[in-house]
């Protein structure tokens, strides 16, 4: 992430969320290491300032809706049938909530990560790479900060880390502890395949990837 990318994101989401604390002088460093995400492709135009944080608030707005409207619908699901039930629901009724919100705000949804549940969510190159980039960051600094850039057929993409919320250790948290191991025979019964586990609360658990078409 260039300095210039860097002030854009860190002035968008301070507004948004006032948070953040400063970063060290070697933390600042890192930022600017190989091990940031690849720059645009040449020849393909680099966003303007007022362009990335017009997609970055908008991009937060988009991501805030959808958390919004998954995590009621499961604390509803779970209060009528526990985690049982709301393994059901998510695994049936995910997939529809996000659809209606694409087509409000005309964006593709995605939520991906390092250690999947569902294998279609299995992250794209530019998804790895963005998760690649928030498992390295995190070892170093709590601060996190979106990422918004314009992909080679013109559309952009906007990635934001997700951590674990209190809400969520029962189906992602330590299985035995966190997790009973009756849930978790639901949640294998549904997904056979489950790497999504031994997750503490506030831990990075994934992405955000929304595409404007």
């Amino acid at each position: 992430m260039n300095k210039l990318s860097y002030l854009v994101y860190t002035t968008a989401i301070t507004a948004l969320l006032a948070c953040g604390n400063e970063k060290t002088a070697e933390q600042q460093k890192v930022a600017t290491m190989e091990d940031q995400p690849k720059q645009i492709a040449e020849g393909v135009e680099e966003l303007t300032i007022e362009e990335s944080q017009a997609y970055t608030l908008k991009g937060q707005e988009i991501a805030q809706q959808t958390f919004k409207a998954l995590s009621g619908s499961l604390k509803k699901a779970m209060s009528d049938g526990g985690v049982t039930n709301a393994v059901k629901f998510c695994n049936v009724n995910e997939s529809i909530i996000v659809d209606s919100l694409e087509k409000h705000y005309d964006v593709s949804i995605k939520r991906t990560s390092h250690k999947l549940r569902n294998e279609k969510n299995k992250p794209n190159a530019s998804e790895q790479e963005m998760i690649d980039y928030y498992l390295n960051t995190s070892k170093i600094t709590e601060d996190l900060f979106p990422e918004v850039k314009r992909n080679t057929d013109n559309t952009v993409s906007f990635y934001s880390p997700i951590h674990l919320q209190p809400l969520c250790v029962t189906c992602h948290g330590t299985v035995g502890k966190t997790v009973s191991e009756s849930d978790y025979k639901s949640i294998l019964a549904l997904y056979p395949n489950d790497k999504a586990v031994d997750f503490d609360i506030d831990e990075f658990r994934g992405i955000w990837s929304i595409t404007f078409k």
